[in-house]
């Protein structure tokens, strides 16, 4: 919860709205700081709100899976991508949990393998992001399901996944998550000794609208890359400051 937290506060637009407020503290002791940081933070959220800078961030992220993807699984691992907490419908899945679903479903239909679906509860009187997916899956069709809902980040989806496949004595695991996400997931299973083949869904770098008009889609992919590249550097830093703990 508190990595949650954290992340929305100091990545746009938190952050930005913070260095603006710090600015508004400044104003009246040092104006030419405070004009200096309000022009910096338009700028950054000019340029983070088109989608030439949002799809420069996020292609190192998803290009590598861009192409056909090979290999092979004795069970498919769909990633949570987050849950609406208040809709009218039965199934309340983001847009990117639901684009793995499909994804996850696609290859279920070639495959007819096991699915473990992951995914938390932020509450513990909500339900959990598996219980979503599960239900979308077997209105599908699909028939052998597996719930993790004990996790809420990819650290410990790798870490609970990873104990159910040594539980079932399975030794490798179709990999579905948003390619944006594929390679912090990748990292983590494979620090836990866990060999992945990729399946990634939900590719955001391909959106384009009016180069140089900001737009909400662009801010957010901006937003998502970011977060990504931070998860990135932690998981780097725990490994060299913590090398028996994994990222």
């Amino acid at each position: 919860m508190l990595e949650k937290i954290l992340t929305y506060l100091f990545f746009p637009p938190g952050g930005i709205l913070i260095i603006l407020g710090i600015s508004l503290w400044l104003w009246s002791g040092r104006p030419k700081l405070a004009r200096i940081l309000v022009l910096l933070s338009a700028l950054s959220l000019y340029l983070l709100s088109i989608s030439p800078v949002s799809k420069i961030l996020l292609s190192p992220l998803e290009s590598p899976y861009a192409g056909a993807q090979s290999g092979k699984g004795d069970v498919i691992v769909v990633l949570g991508g987050g849950i609406y907490s208040h809709c009218m419908g039965k199934f309340c899945l983001s847009c990117s949990s639901t684009k793995r679903i499909l994804r996850a479903y696609l290859l279920w239909k070639k495959t007819a393998l096991p699915v473990i679906v992951s995914g938390g509860r932020l509450r513990k009187e909500d339900k959990s992001e598996a219980e979503f997916m599960e239900e979308v899956l077997k209105a599908l069709g699909v028939s052998t399901i597996i719930r993790e809902e004990r996790s809420i980040n990819t650290r410990q989806e790798a870490e609970e996944v990873g104990k159910i496949m040594r539980e079932h004595g399975w030794s490798c695991a179709y990999l579905v998550t948003s390619a944006f996400h594929m390679r912090r997931a990748i990292f983590s299973f494979k620090a836990r000794g866990i060999r992945v083949s990729p399946v990634p869904a939900d590719f955001r770098g391909s959106f384009q609208t009016f180069p140089l008009l900001p737009s909400t889609r662009a801010l957010d992919n901006s937003f998502i890359a970011l977060h990504e590249y931070a998860g990135l550097f932690y998981y780097w830093l725990r490994k060299v400051l913590l090398p028996g703990n994994g990222p």
